[in-house]
Parts: structure tokens; C-alpha cells; sequence
């Protein structure tokens, strides 16, 4: 999550258009991110489905907020 606290700094100081190139790199490292807990393993943890939920939740928000912030 720290790398996603990072690209939320980078989201909330973006300006720009969806076809700019760091409105396309913001976006796939963001996708990455995603990618990276799919592969997460919850063996039946509660609290590691659970956390991954969040994280997922989080992710999704950001990606929304990048979204609406392109022009």
C-alpha cells in the first residue's frame, strides 16, 4: 500500500488529459497494483480477504479520481 499511498500523491497533483503520458503511466501502475493483490492468496483468512478488499476498494477510488480529474 505504500506505493499506492505514492501514486494518490501523484493522482491529487495531476493536470492534464487521458491522453497524456503520465495519465497513461499513473493508470497502468495503478492497474498493476490491482493485478498484484488478485494474485494475493487469502487461504481462507478473513482478515487478509478482507484487507485485500480494501486495498482493492482504495485502488478503484484512485483510479476514479484520475479519471475525473482528465480533461
Amino acid at each position: 500500500m505504500s506505493r499506492v499511498l505514492l501514486l494518490q500523491e501523484d493522482v491529487d497533483e495531476f493536470v492534464g488529459k487521458k491522453t497524456d503520458k503520465s495519465y497513461r503511466c499513473l493508470e497502468e501502475l495503478l492497474t498493476k497494483e490491482l493485478l498484484v493483490l488478485d494474485s494475493v492468496e487469502t487461504q481462507g483468512q478473513e482478515n487478509v480477504r478482507q484487507a485485500r478488499k480494501e486495498a482493492v476498494q482504495r485502488i478503484q477510488a484512485i483510479l476514479d479520481q484520475l479519471e475525473k480529474k482528465a480533461f
